[in-house]
Parts: structure tokens; C-alpha cells; sequence
């Protein structure tokens, strides 16, 4: 069926260590078009730096994304989990850099902060720099804060349809006749398509391996991700650590892998996790 809608581009933007939440933004704005697009003639579209910019080599990186995507989008949604990210030429961060430039130019943004991140695998300059943009942001207005990823999520679910409302930018984009565009609400990804790659490598590994499951370690060389024979965080790297300990996240979040205890050292598949596992191929990959 084809009908009227308004499109509002979405960029959702965060530091590497915020990819879980990121996803889950992406996911709250789908589920927000399945409900609400035909009723209130609106289409949230979500876009990011990593889906929706190409390579240049005539001007800084940060700059094409601000150009390219940035510069597009009516709602910007800014999460920071445990660290700042890449300072760029201007900012204390590439995210802070969009922050600045959406406001700048009299556009929305939604900002979250971890109320108490993880300090594992963080640097001091990551940790001074996001209270710097954190104080930044409380000085221009009222920020979010989460303690868990199911609580962003509830939050965002909640306070996305109340920032439409009230947004006077987003209100006169409505009340501006809608173009005429064809909408097809595309089936929701599988969910081995809405994980990572590094997330279904993880889970293969756990699923089948002689004694199931994740261990996760802090030795004096580092963090240790691990699932039977296959170390994940070789000679104690702590940015494949971060990527891991990402993708254990989201695992987590998905119901695939549960913490077995309070000190969260040793990780269970739960019996959709196993029912996933069996369908994917060693490398993680889904098994056509």
C-alpha cells in the first residue's frame, strides 16, 4: 500500500564503545515506523557515519561526515558509554564535533551518557575528555542518562515520540505538505543480521565448544575473553578487548548469552543462543 509521509533523517552517532547502543537506536526507530508512520504520516530514516558517507580525500574526515550525513538529518542522537572517542582538529571528539555542529545550526540533538560506565580497558585522557563534554553538554541543556542498555532503551523508546511532539523545528517540517513517496516497511533483520560479526563469532565459539560458554578474566596482562580452546584477546590486547567485551554486550542484550554470576566472569548460552549458533557457519556467518 502506498501513502503520504514526511521523511526525518535520524543520525545516530557515539564512539566505538557505544555500538550496542547504537544498534538499539536503530531498532527503536524501525519498531517507532511500524507503529506510528501510517498514523501520523511521519517516516523516522536512520542514518550514521559508517552506512551513509563515502570515501574523499578533499577534506578532513570529520568534516565529509558532517557534510555528507550530518548536514542531512533533522534529530541527531549522541550516546557515550565509557570513552570520548577521537578528538578531532576542534573538539574533544568526533561526536562532540557533530553535537556542536547540529546545534549550531538550530537543529535537535539527544544526548545520553552512561551514568557509570566501565572503567576496564579506559585511559585516563578518554575519561577526563568525556566529563569535559559531559559538563559541555549539562551547561546547554538537559541530557539522558542510562545505567543499563535496556534501560536506554526504554528511555529512547519514550522520549523519542516526546521529542517529536515538542520539537518546533520537527513541527513546522509537519505541517509543511508531505512529498508523495512510496513506503515499504522492509521485514526486520533476522537475528543474526541485527549482531555483529564479531557477536556471532563469539557466540559460535561459545556454543560449540567441549565445555559451552564465555569466559571473560582481568590478568596483570590485560583482559581475557575466551570460549574453550579460542582466545579472543591475544597477548592481553586491550583493543581487541574493548571489541569483544562489545560484542559480549550485545549477546547479552539479545538473550543469547546470560552471566552465570554477579562477577560476571563466566557467560551461559541460553537455549535461543544455542538455537542461533546451530544456524551459522564457523566464521559466524549465517549458514545458507
Amino acid at each position: 500500500m502506498v501513502y503520504s509521509a514526511k521523511v526525518v533523517q535520524v543520525m545516530i552517532a557515539g564512539p566505538s564503545d557505544a555500538v550496542v547502543e547504537r544498534k538499539v537506536a536503530e531498532a527503536v526507530i524501525h519498531r517507532w515506523n511500524a507503529t506510528s508512520t501510517k498514523a501520523d504520516g511521519v517516516v523516522l530514516l536512520p542514518v550514521a557515519w559508517d552506512t551513509h558517507s563515502i570515501p574523499d580525500l578533499s577534506q578532513p574526515a570529520q568534516d565529509q561526515i558532517d557534510n555528507q550525513v550530518l548536514a542531512e538529518a533533522d534529530i541527531l542522537i549522541a550516546i557515550f558509554n565509557a570513552r570520548a572517542g577521537t578528538p578531532t582538529s576542534t573538539h574533544l571528539s568526533a561526536t562532540m564535533q557533530e553535537i556542536d555542529t547540529q546545534l549550531r545550526a538550530g537543529k535537535g540533538a539527544m544526548v545520553y551518557f552512561r551514568r557509570e560506565p566501565s572503567r576496564d580497558g579506559v585511559d585516563d585522557d578518554q575519561r577526563q575528555r568525556l566529563a569535559k563534554i559531559k559538563a559541555d553538554c549539562m551547561s546547554r541543556g538537559r541530557i539522558g542518562e542510562y545505567d543499563s542498555v535496556e534501560g536506554f532503551t526504554q528511555d529512547l523508546r519514550e522520549q523519542l515520540t516526546q521529542f517529536l511532539r515538542i520539537s518546533e523545528r520537527l513541527k513546522g517540517l509537519l505541517r509543511a505538505e508531505p512529498h508523495q513517496v512510496a513506503v515499504r516497511f522492509v521485514p526486520a533483520p533476522s537475528a543474526s543480521e541485527a549482531l555483529s560479526g564479531e557477536a556471532r563469532a563469539l557466540l559460535y565459539a561459545a556454543a560449540h565448544a567441549t565445555s559451552p560458554g564465555v569466559l571473560r578474566t582481568r590478568t596483570l596482562v590485560g583482559n581475557q575473553i575466551s570460549a574453550g580452546a579460542v582466545d579472543f584477546c591475544p597477548d592481553g590486547d586491550e583493543r581487541a578487548a574493548a571489541k569483544w567485551d562489545a560484542a559480549l554486550e550485545e549477546l547479552e542484550h539479545h538473550d543469547l548469552m546470560r552471566a552465570a554470576g554477579t562477577k560476571r566472569q563466566v557467560f551461559d548460552v541460553t537455549h535461543k543462543g544455542y538455537e542461533l549458533a546451530d544456524r551459522l557457519a564457523p566464521d559466524g556467518t549465517p549458514d545458507p
